[in-house]
């Protein structure tokens, strides 16, 4: 036979969408609003988040006092548990968990022509990904490299336009 899956992941694979609702939720309420009952770790309880419907549809509103916090508790750990394996997976994914990236072109900057690819003081690698010509001179320019969606863009000192890159070292 084959090999026995742990119970949390079937369980998180069963319950996946009321586990990332409830979490989305906890997340936002926590960010967001200014609930008046709070748990002891300033999490809102789900009494907080769900509606008196919701909580009558799930089963919820038959829970006593207890079995509501350890309910939050469980929720708190997880949300906690899945936000740190987000933010790990991540920076596995980027490199690092920075959003922007600010140093210095070794040499001269002279622009770019389809493919153009600078070193950078930090030892970092970058080439253009997008196709376009533009040509701007300047030597040791101060860079700043920070993600867009669909990937990140560098901006020059000095220099009005930006363009599209990516990472190769």
């Amino acid at each position: 036979m084959g090999e026995a899956v742990p119970l949390s992941f079937t369980f998180m694979k069963t319950h996946q969408k009321f586990l990332l609702l409830a979490v989305a939720a906890l997340v936002q309420a926590a960010a967001f609003s200014q609930v008046a009952v709070q748990t002891p770790t300033g999490m809102p309880s789900i009494r907080e988040l769900m509606s008196a419907k919701d909580l009558d549809r799930t089963g919820l509103d038959r829970l006593t006092d207890g079995e509501i916090a350890a309910l939050d508790e469980w929720l708190h750990r997880y949300t906690a548990q899945l936000t740190k394996s987000a933010l790990d997976f991540s920076s596995r994914v980027f490199g690092n968990a920075d959003m922007a990236v600010e140093t210095r072109i070794v040499g001269d900057f002279e622009g770019w022509q389809g493919g153009t690819t600078w070193e950078m003081d930090n030892g970092q690698v970058w080439q253009q990904t997008s196709r376009d010509n533009h040509h701007y001179y300047a030597f040791h320019p101060k860079v700043v490299i920070y993600r867009v969606a669909g990937g990140w863009k560098m901006k020059v000192e000095g220099d009005k336009e930006e363009v599209f890159v990516k990472r190769l070292k």
